[in-house]
């Protein structure tokens, strides 16, 4: 009789051995599994999130750092008077481009640089954007500098620059030597802004 009841007990263990899970273990497995899962995403968005927000910030310092290279770069080889700011040329608070540069190479070729900062086509968020262009002409050794010259071509040297860029010449000093830029690009939000202080050539 006890050998017909253990075999009764173990037959009936076996039985509720292989019934599977019971419905709150499986509610508790589907909760944590859903809580990893949300952990996962939240953390790959993140991850694009931020990927795109340096990218932005990274992209926008790059522009900055474009406009500053090919201004100085011309601006220091031109003399003060070869620097043509339009406007008021010591206010600050002034946009003067175009921003005209020109200079005589030692072999007497003469170039001539138009600096023209242009509405961007499409400007997004309703953000005023622009874009800063650079046109080249050259004219030989001889011919008048009044002439127009051979036109080089155009190229755009930054986007994404706020009203905010500016150049002027510096006036705290004793005399007006030190051209001032501030350039200001924003994109997608992210903002980057340097000033450069550039000399001209004294001879």
């Amino acid at each position: 009789m006890r050998d017909k009841l253990n075999n009764f007990l173990r037959g009936w263990g076996w039985i509720r051995s292989e019934r599977g899970f019971t419905l709150a273990e499986v509610l508790i497995v589907l909760v944590i599994s859903g809580l990893l899962m949300f952990g996962s995403f939240e953390i790959v968005r993140h991850m694009v999130v931020t990927s795109s927000t340096d990218r932005n910030k990274a992209n926008a310092l790059c522009q900055v750092q474009y406009v500053g290279f090919w201004i100085s770069e011309d601006v220091m080889q031109a003399k003060y008077e070869g620097v043509d700011l339009i406007g008021n040329s010591t206010d600050p608070f002034a946009n003067h481009f175009p921003v005209t540069v020109t200079w005589t190479e030692w072999d007497g070729d003469v170039n001539r640089v138009k600096f023209s900062l242009l509405p961007q086509d499409s400007s997004p968020g309703g953000v005023s954007l622009y874009e800063l262009t650079r046109q080249r002409w050259f004219i030989p050794k001889g011919d008048s500098i009044e002439d127009p010259g051979t036109n080089k071509g155009t190229t755009t040297v930054g986007e994404f620059l706020t009203d905010e860029t500016r150049c002027y010449w510096d006036t705290s000093g004793d005399a007006i030597s030190v051209l001032k830029l501030e350039i200001t690009a924003n994109v997608d939000g992210q903002v980057a802004s340097r000033t450069y202080e550039i000399n001209p050539r004294s001879q």
